[in-house]
């Protein structure tokens, strides 16, 4: 017999051979994991430029915060919390490692430019010091003219 008896009305569009896989009954249209709903996710501008700055807010800066996003400080807490916990995963770091603002984006950023103008710079200077051997060594050559050098 080749349909089972505990698997009625069951789509045979997708077995080939021996069955590699689950098909779903024909009757049912509906996925078989149910869908959860989302989260709304709130992002609060303010919390975010402050835990740039620093990822544990003093007492002040929370109730600054909270007198700004009208939030309890304890859920100001928590999203401070939340983002740490973030971070940590997001960059591979231990749990219990503390997040300085050396290691925040914005640092890293700017850590970044400063080295791209280092590398500007040395470039430039590579440039200049290149072009002086070479006016140098034109002016030591001192009886032909520049045309006739450069044209040798």
């Amino acid at each position: 017999m080749r349909s089972a008896s505990h698997e009625p009305r069951v789509d045979r569009r997708c077995i080939r051979g021996r069955r590699l896989f689950y098909c779903k009954p024909k009757g049912c249209s509906k996925s078989a994991s149910k869908k959860v709903p989302e989260v709304p996710k709130f992002t609060y501008r303010e919390i975010d430029i402050s835990f740039r700055q620093c990822a544990y807010p003093s007492a002040a800066e929370i109730l600054k915060l909270s007198e700004q996003i009208n939030l309890p400080p304890s859920q100001i807490k928590a999203e401070f919390s939340k983002r740490r916990h973030s971070y940590r995963e997001r960059h591979h770091l231990p749990k219990d490692t503390l997040i300085h603002p050396c290691s925040m984006p914005l640092f890293q950023a700017l850590v970044t430019f400063v080295h791209s103008q280092q590398a500007i710079l040395k470039s430039a200077v590579l440039f200049v010091s290149v072009a002086t051997l070479w006016w140098t060594h034109l002016l030591r050559m001192g009886g032909q003219s520049i045309t006739e050098q450069i044209y040798e």
